[in-house]
This record gives C-alpha cells, structure tokens and sequence, in this order.
C-alpha cells in the first residue's frame, strides 16, 4: 500500500503515465494511490502527511495536536491562514484562521513512511482553543482531552493560578480574552485548584 505525491515521490509526468495505464487512482491533484490499495485507509493512516503536502504553512490544532493525527471520525483539525475544508475520501481536514501569535511546539509524527517533523499548537493554546465559542476547533476537544490539559498546565506551572496567568498572557497577545476568562475559570474552579505540585 502506498501514497504518492507529486513533487516529493512522483513526478508529475510519471503519475499521469500510470493513471492513465491504471496502476494509479488519482484522489486530488497530486496525490496518488496504488489502484489495487485501499484508498480511505490510505488517507487516514497519513492525513498528517497529506495536511502539510497541501498547507505546509498550516499546523495541527485542537484535538488533532494531542492525536498527532485525525479523529475517529475523520478530522484532521489546522490552523493557518484563513478557515477553508478539504474533503478526500474518509479523511476531512479543517483548518480555521490562526491568531496572529500563536504558540507552536514540534512533534514527530511516525506515518509508516518515516518521522515527520511539524508545527503543533502549544498546550496553552490547545488550552484556548478548547474554550472559543461556535468553534469546530473547540468541539473537537472532549471533556478529557480539556481536563487532561488543565491537570498538564497545572503541573507544568505549580499551581492552578499559574497556570491561568500563562493562560492570560498568550490570551491577552491574541486578544482572545473571552477565551482566557474562560480557562481561568475552569482552572480555579476544578478540585485541584488547592493543590501546588512539588517538584
């Protein structure tokens, strides 16, 4: 079973030569499969890869930058320069527009093909970005992805107040202050909230 993509490993006029000949199925521009393959598993097994094939300049959010991949249902979740869907086969990717200053981590993500290195949005925005109203993004982030979070900044920060604060400041350089209030409220109300971790 493979995936190709023109460019990276096909080139344009060979893809089109086994297309036509039928050793191919072509699912958009520029991305192949072997004909005999099973194309939806295909895409959801490297819908990471196929995401930054189509908008590299867009990384994983919401519920996908915990996954470092697509939900069981078939989304993959981007932030990047304006809101746009992408339908392929069982696969459906959904990128909405990023703040202005977002807050990004690396991860590796291991395809079957080899490591691949993208941008991620950090816990605190993950944090955020589990709190915007009307949002897909948000929507994505079940109830323990966000306490799984809440219990991740808590720890990384000391204490719940701390982690709001760091909350606030990257809430604040977004101007997504609805959103801060928000998580500042979850963290100081969770039971945790009088516990401070001891490193």
């Amino acid at each position: 079973m493979a995936l190709y993509l023109v460019g990276e490993t096909l080139d344009r006029a060979k893809a089109h030569y086994r297309a036509k000949a039928g050793q191919l199925l072509q699912l958009m521009r520029g991305i192949y499969v072997d004909a005999d393959d099973n194309p939806d598993e295909l895409v959801r097994r490297h819908a990471v890869r196929i995401a930054r094939y189509l908008y590299p300049n867009a990384y994983l959010s919401a519920a996908s930058a915990v996954l470092l991949g697509p939900t069981s249902d078939g989304r993959l979740y981007l932030s990047g320069r304006r809101n746009r869907r992408t339908r392929l086969r069982s696969l459906e990717i959904v990128q909405n527009e990023a703040p202005p200053h977002p807050s990004l981590g690396q991860a590796v993500v291991d395809d079957g093909r080899g490591e691949l290195h993208v941008p991620v949005s950090s816990i605190r925005q993950r944090f955020l970005e589990a709190f915007r109203l009307r949002s897909e993004h948000a929507a994505s982030i079940d109830v323990n992805i966000r306490a799984a979070l809440a219990s991740r900044l808590v720890e990384e920060y000391r204490c719940p107040r701390g982690a709001a604060d760091a909350i606030w400041a990257l809430a604040r350089e977004n101007q997504w202050y609805r959103e801060g209030e928000a998580t500042e409220r979850y963290l100081l109300q969770q039971p945790a909230a009088a516990t401070t971790f001891e490193r």
